[in-house]
């Protein structure tokens, strides 16, 4: 059998590599689904060669396969962190990643951390009432309990942690923090010299956007203008990605050429300049994939040798995960990659297409538009994220703009770090954003955006393979082409019917912690959805299941101040239940042994805070036959509890940060540590989800 399928040598042995990263975890874990369609792609592969008898690449599509399946777990034995046991000395630098938060809260990244004299990885600090903006440079020093970062949570990939190497997270209040002045790195310094440039000359929320556009870091933009963006489909250009480095490569070969610069000398000061400003970047994924692929590039053409986009792509993928493997689990990275792939796929077809009532020029700027937004939507989709039907036509509007403004912005921003004068001609950058601004409000406004529903991996895999076989590397007669994307089409349909039916619906509990805070979040069968104790990974929750709402907020630990109620509003709650409040219009205030019943159509769930005298041990609820503890960790007392389980029924669930005097519990126990018997930890198990079928409870990490 003669090969169909036009040879890239170094393209598919990625996407065969690149597939055994993104699967070892889910083989690991034992997910059906997925075993299943591993087989299928790797049969079918196989099959292929086999019939176009390329013996010899089986055997290399099956070691990259194994060996992306090993590399990734060398990747994610070495990201695991020590675990420290309460209070401990920590000492960090303040980096310039520095982002403020409510009622004079800052989030900062600390490097060169010390945790009890042991030098570690960075970390993410939360620090509350902070009388002084922290600083970069600034050395911190404070004692707090500290937590390792999870790679996964609510089984999505911790992308912001692992690019920015943070390891562990921690809280602490302003009060407890001795801060002394440092060293500010040298990166750091050209960022705020140019930040420093950009805000003095430019309206602070265009300010933060050119920042933005220059070095990827949002820290600047504010929600609504961020959420303007995302509903335009426009939000990527706030990313360094290919566009922006396609824009600074043509802008520096343009000039070196008019300079006539030797065509050598010309590709070594393009490549250096590539390789710091990813440095000045941090060396995010879609620059270093844009940088590469620049760079192999200006090498073909100085060398007179063809360039291969789709080898150049692969060559990009090998050297990022092979440095850092676990970005094969990156969005940002995978959306960068599949776009690239999308548009080498679909641009000739597309075009050709438009050609019939539209000039070359035009229709190949619409196809790159159109085939980039295929690229990219798929993985929208397996997040539930919203499209815009109507993003195609703004980046053509967009983007052309943003060609003659990123470049002006670049120059003028680094030139005035030098001479600061030359800042003033910003206020043209100024007055682009304004309109880009407006483009993107109108277009966000225009009710053209909707949010996919959370799709399958396997959708994924299958919508890609279409994309592939509509492509110009399918070498077959039109008229089988047809016929091939006709019957993958029909079974695309078919998969993605099976996937929406509905399924049996139970009462789920589910246990998540971000950092030292951590929710229950009770969802009955019939959609009342109850939450006890705030997390950052509500709204997560909330998007990964697809809830409606959350409908009643309980407090664990006693008064909800006004800044909890705004905080937690946030999520949609309207009902709040606390032991004691600042505001009586809002919360049902509760009594210690007094219970509450909360009534829906269908089912009824009790809450009860037990303790003894005025001192809250924890929460009791009862629905469906069962009986949940949850310890209140501040009050918690061992002596409390066993009098407290002395006078009432042994709950069939406890969870606790603490476990110790339970050893004797025979119900299900779930802490922060490991346990005894049929006990889970949230540091070894990660967020857990108990299901309750037939009043029997079944538990699951659901990271």
């Amino acid at each position: 059998m003669k090969g169909v399928i036009n040879k890239r040598n170094i393209f598919y042995p990625f996407l065969v590599f690149l597939f055994g990263l993104g699967v070892a975890r889910d083989l690991f874990c034992g997910k059906i689904d997925v075993i299943v369609i591993t087989l299928i792609v790797l049969l079918v592969t196989t099959a292929y060669l086999i019939a176009t008898k390329c013996y010899k690449s089986i055997a290399v599509l099956l070691l990259l396969f194994v060996f992306g399946n090993g590399i990734y777990f060398i990747a994610e034995t070495n990201y695991k962190s020590n675990v420290y046991q309460g209070q401990v000395s920590i000492v960090g630098r303040v980096t310039d990643k520095i982002y403020e938060g409510n009622y004079n809260s800052f989030t900062v990244v600390l490097d060169d951390v010390k945790i009890n004299g042991n030098k570690e990885k960075k970390m993410r600090l939360t620090i509350k009432n902070c009388l002084a903006n922290p600083k970069a440079g600034q050395i911190l020093t404070f004692e707090s309990e500290c937590t390792p970062s999870k790679l996964y949570e609510l089984g999505k990939f911790n992308s912001s942690d692992y690019r920015n190497g943070v390891r562990y997270s921690s809280e602490v209040d302003w009060k407890n923090v001795v801060a002394i002045d440092g060293k500010v790195r040298f990166d750091e310094k050209i960022r705020l010299r140019i930040k420093d440039v950009i805000y003095n000359n430019m309206n602070e929320r265009n300010a933060g956007l050119a920042y933005a556009v220059l070095f990827g870091d949002q820290s600047g933009v504010d929600w609504e203008t961020k959420t303007t963006y995302q509903d335009a489909g426009i939000v990527h250009v706030l990313t360094v990605s290919g566009l922006h480095i396609g824009f600074l490569v043509t802008l520096l070969y343009f000039v070196l050429r008019k300079l006539r610069v030797n065509k050598y000398v010309r590709f070594g000061i393009i490549t250096i300049l590539i390789i710091f400003y990813s440095y000045l970047c941090g060396f995010t994924p879609s620059v270093l994939r844009a940088g590469i692929m620049a760079i192999v590039f200006m090498l073909a053409s100085i060398t007179g040798r063809e360039y291969d986009g789709l080898n150049s792509l692969g060559l990009a993928g090998f050297i990022i995960c092979l440095t850092r493997p676990l970005m094969s689990h990156d969005l940002g990275f995978l959306m960068s990659f599949f776009c690239v792939f999308a548009i080498y796929m679909l641009v000739s077809p597309i075009s050709r297409m438009l050609r019939k009532a539209l000039p070359k020029s035009i229709a190949d700027v619409i196809a790159v538009s159109i085939s980039a937004q295929i690229g990219v939507t798929p993985f929208l989709a397996l997040y539930g994220a919203s499209v815009n039907l109507l993003s195609f036509a703004i980046n053509i509007i967009v983007v052309p703009l943003l060609s003659i403004l990123y470049p002006m912005l670049f120059v003028i921003s680094m030139v005035a770090a030098i001479i600061p004068f030359v800042g003033k001609l910003l206020f043209v950058v100024n007055i682009a954003f304004i309109v880009i601004n407006e483009i993107a409000i109108f277009f966000g406004n225009a009710g053209l955006t909707f949010t996919i529903s959370s799709a399958h991996f396997g959708l994924l895999v299958l919508l890609f393979v279409i994309i592939f076989g509509l492509s110009g590397y399918i070498m077959i007669e039109p008229i089988k082409k047809l016929a091939m994307f006709s019957c993958m089409s029909m079974l695309f349909a078919i998969v993605l019917g099976c996937y929406i039916i509905p399924t049996e619906v139970y009462t789920k509990l589910a246990y998540i912690s971000s950092g030292s805070q951590y929710s229950l979040i009770l969802s009955t069968k019939h959609g009342f959805n109850v939450v006890l104790g705030k997390s950052d990974l509500l709204e997560d929750y909330k998007d990964t299941y697809k809830m409606e709402r959350y409908h009643v907020y309980i407090s664990l630990d006693g008064g909800l101040t006004d800044e909890d109620l705004d905080e937690m509003s946030t999520f949609g709650f309207m009902n709040f239940i606390s032991y004691a409040s600042q505001d009586e219009t809002v919360v049902n205030n509760m009594g210690i042994n007094e219970i509450i019943y909360m009534q829906t159509e269908w089912e009824t769930v009790t809450v009860e805070y037990l303790g003894l005298g005025n001192i809250v041990a924890g929460i009791l609820l009862k629905f469906d036959n069962q009986t949940i503890f949850v310890a209140n960790n501040k009050n918690f007392g061992y002596n409390l509890i066993d009098a407290l389980f002395f006078q009432y029924e042994k709950p069939d669930v406890i969870f606790t940060d603490h476990y110790d005097n339970f050893s004797k519990f025979e119900g299900v126990l779930i802490s922060n540590e490991a346990g005894y018997g049929e006990d889970y930890s949230l540091r070894t198990d990660g967020n857990l989800m108990l299901t309750l079928k037939n009043d029997k409870l079944k538990v699951r990490g659901i990271d």
